[in-house]
């Protein structure tokens, strides 16, 4: 999975791309975090449509957190899996 300074969009990007690009980087997350994005992510799509652009950023920026919270805990799991092997 791509790194937090990997999915950085310039804030000048069209609000539609950058709803795009953090859909794309949600499917890409493991199913049961994809669950728990897909709500924001709905969010994130209303504000595009609605024009709240000035709510766009923050939203966005919970969506990145949780992604990366995410990350973290699968590889703590991971570490901790391999650890019960030895």
């Amino acid at each position: 999975m791509a790194s937090s300074t990997d999915r950085a969009l310039p804030l000048s990007a069209p609000a539609g791309d950058i709803f795009e690009q953090f859909g794309e980087w949600v499917l890409l997350a493991p199913q049961a975090d994809q669950a728990i994005l897909m709500p924001q992510l709905a969010k994130v799509r209303q504000l595009v449509y609605r024009e709240k652009l000035e709510n766009l950023q923050p939203a966005l920026n919970a969506i990145e957190n949780r992604l990366n919270t995410l990350q973290k805990l699968q590889g703590s799991r991971q570490s901790l899996a391999a650890m019960s092997w030895r």
